[in-house]
């Protein structure tokens, strides 16, 4: 087995005792590891989402848009249409749905960053 496929082997042990900041440390080696191994693509972007939800369930939203827009970056390229009466391979498919899963969680960090400045907005008003 690959190094990194044990660490995210690991990161769902980690999750299921809602271990948070060492599944953490599981991604960030197994993201260390693609690095040096020059692996790019899914697996990659799949490492960056997992990142994000991390950091989303933390509460902490930007760090979380930060992992969650780096996959996109890899993600997002497969999204670029040809002919839209070419069939798409499977790879072609599991790359625009990990983009589509990206962009919801996206989205849900942009709403609870919205809602977190809006609640800061209504106390400010208040006590003025």
């Amino acid at each position: 087995m690959k190094k990194y496929l044990h660490y995210l082997l690991q990161v769902k042990d980690y999750l299921e005792v809602r271990q948070m900041d060492n599944a953490a440390k599981s991604l960030q080696k197994a993201l260390e590891i693609f690095k040096i191994l020059g692996i790019k693509g899914l697996h990659l972007a799949e490492t960056y989402e997992s990142l994000g939800m991390l950091w989303y369930h933390k509460g902490d939203y930007l760090q979380a848009l930060q992992y969650y827009q780096k996959g996109l970056k890899i993600t997002a390229p497969s999204m670029k249409s040809g002919r839209l009466d070419n069939n798409p391979n499977l790879e072609q498919i599991e790359s625009v749905l990990s983009a589509l899963r990206l962009l919801k969680s996206k989205s849900n960090c942009l709403k609870e960053l919205y809602f977190i400045n809006k609640n800061i907005e209504n106390r400010y008003h208040t006590t003025i």
